[in-house]
């Protein structure tokens, strides 16, 4: 699971979102879900108190990842076929100040506009943080988080033949949906109905202003959960 989805999550169920009304068509919604407030739009999310403490413990949750799998002062590879990886015209957010258009993105790209010397130009590309900069929280970023585990502390054998179905969700086409949302996926067996699971998306209202969320549908594949073979489904 990438740890962009319980971020995501969080905000969601915080903020709320919006869902479509029975009968509607997309682009024409309903009411809002739960609270509405500010943490379910990725414009405002950033208004409510919480966003700091939400955010602080995802980053957290990402530094016990590194500890336990090892990574605490190399992130591995780059896998280069993902999207998101290199700056193209008309692809996410498109090309940014100190970039290139068809520029490979890696752990050395400036990280702007987070200046690491203000003694030299702003121009100056080295004078901003990389991502190299700040893959140890400890010894680069002077910082730590105490107590507590996100990991058992010995592992716990998975159960056997229960899941052996994953199901996938593709093609999703974030620029027809206006606000964050969440795809939910349900299996019916019989007379009764099975959560399989959800993927919750973090999204704006004013999707025309947001030049990632005017992107083609998404090709990648992304898991949703399983299918329990015992329940037929």
């Amino acid at each position: 699971m990438p740890l962009e989805s319980p971020h995501n999550a969080v905000h969601l169920a915080v903020g709320g979102f919006e869902y479509l009304e029975n009968g509607e068509e997309p682009g024409h919604w309903g009411v809002k879900f739960g609270a509405s407030g500010d943490m379910g739009e990725n414009t405002t999310a950033s208004l409510d108190p919480i966003f700091f403490f939400h955010h602080c413990h995802v980053d957290r949750v990402f530094w016990r990842w590194q500890m336990h799998h090892g990574k605490t002062d190399d992130l591995g590879e780059i896998n280069y076929h993902l999207p998101g990886t290199s700056v193209k015209l008309g692809e996410g957010q498109g090309v940014a100040r100190m970039q290139k258009e068809g520029e490979i993105l890696t752990f050395d790209t400036p990280l702007y506009p987070f200046q690491r010397d203000l003694e030299k130009h702003p121009d100056d590309p080295t004078s901003y943080y990389t991502s190299r900069d700040v893959v140890n929280i400890e010894t680069q970023m002077l910082y730590t988080y105490k107590g507590g585990h996100v990991f058992p502390p010995t592992d716990v054998p998975a159960r056997k033949g229960t899941s052996e179905k994953l199901l996938y969700l593709s093609g999703l086409n974030k620029a027809s949906i206006r606000g964050s949302f969440v795809v939910n996926a349900q299996a019916k067996v019989g007379d009764r109905v099975y959560q399989v699971g959800t993927i919750p998306v973090l999204s704006r209202l004013n999707i025309e202003r947001c030049m990632n969320c005017q992107q083609p549908p998404d090709r990648k594949s992304v898991p949703i959960g399983y299918v329990d073979r015992r329940r037929g489904g």
